[in-house]
């Protein structure tokens, strides 16, 4: 009887071990191995952002620290998402961080990050929105090559000019361009990206499983607790699962309302970022937050005066924001992550 009764505590601490991570602030942080955080730009992907961080993030010891890009994953998930639809659109802005993450395991490879770079800083001289409407005028242009020895001229001028600005479609022949032009736009832009990725193909494999992505919604009624390996029958604790993977060394996308850390504390919309680490200050926990909106702390306004980019409830440090165990949670939507 004392042998079972033993058992059972052993058994018991078992369970409760685990479970024991969930309000540890034991300093972490992760950021160093995603090194620069990222730029979105002015173009909504954020979840294309955060959901090339955590592929990057899980195979960075595979692809020796060369990390996902984020264009390309938008890519494929705006094609994959909604190819089927009337009215479907490539450039399709807002999106969702583990179908995004399980449509880019789908090609099976990733892009590099640096073809993220040579994109925003090749071309012309615009922002990244504006940049990639550019396939729009192109695949217009070609349409229309053939109807006068104008129409071609005016083609091919627009090639060259891409070419000498050193634009991503100068990565490829002009026969892949070509064919790829004479799709329609949503697979065209596709075929453009894959083509120019295709170098990189055999270095940056990459498979990931459905189940493989742990996904939890504050809305949800019950959830599957992959420490204890069973369903429970009750809300998610968001910072619970956090911190159990900040415990593991793992970094957590996190989907929250962005006036935690924007300007304007009314701002309702949700945001995307990355959790890559935590610390105890004067008896609080603060998060680390990896966001997409480059590495700086401040901006110009539209006077030209330099102000704070975040709000005054943050602390932001090249393009990490700290906060509060306590605003973050008021404010988390759904989390995700790949499971190590």
């Amino acid at each position: 009887m004392i042998l079972k009764n033993l058992s059972l505590v052993v058994l018991s601490l078992s369970l409760i071990a685990p479970l024991a991570m969930a309000g540890d602030c034991s300093p972490k942080d992760m950021s160093a191995e995603l090194g620069a955080v990222r730029s979105q730009g002015n173009i909504g992907w954020c979840y294309a952002n955060t959901a090339a961080d955590l592929i990057s993030y899980k195979f960075r010891n595979k692809w020796n620290g060369v990390q996902a890009s984020a264009i390309f994953i938008a890519l494929g998930y705006n094609y994959k998402m909604n190819s089927s639809e009337a009215g479907s659109y490539i450039f399709t802005e807002g999106g969702d961080i583990r179908a995004a993450i399980n449509y880019a395991a789908e090609f099976a490879y990733s892009c590099p990050r640096q073809l993220d770079n040579a994109f925003v800083l090749g071309g012309f001289n615009l922002q990244i929105k504006q940049k990639l409407h550019l396939a729009e005028k192109l695949k217009s242009l070609f349409d229309k090559r053939l109807n006068s020895s104008e129409s071609w001229k005016e083609y091919r001028d627009y090639i060259y000019a891409l070419q000498q600005k050193q634009s991503i479609i100068s990565r490829i022949s002009d026969e892949a361009l070509e064919n790829a032009l004479r799709l329609d736009i949503n697979l065209a832009v596709v075929e453009i990206a894959k083509e120019v990725c295709k170098p990189f193909k055999d270095q940056m494999t990459m498979s990931i499983k459905k189940e493989d992505v742990g996904r939890y919604f504050d809305s949800d009624t019950d959830y599957y607790d992959d420490v204890l390996k069973v369903r429970v029958n009750h809300k998610p604790d968001l910072l619970e699962l956090i911190d159990r993977q900040i415990s593991k060394e793992n970094v957590v996308g996190v989907d929250y309302q962005i006036k935690l850390i924007s300007k304007d504390l009314k701002d309702k919309d949700n945001h995307a970022s990355v959790i890559v680490g935590r610390e105890m200050r004067a008896g609080q926990c603060y998060y680390k937050i990896r966001n997409s909106w480059g590495p700086d702390c401040e901006i110009e306004d539209e006077a030209g005066k330099t102000i704070p980019r975040y709000n005054k409830n943050v602390e932001c440090v090249a393009g990490h924001v700290w906060v509060k165990a306590a605003d973050l949670k008021a404010n988390l939507s759904s989390i995700a992550y790949i499971r190590p």
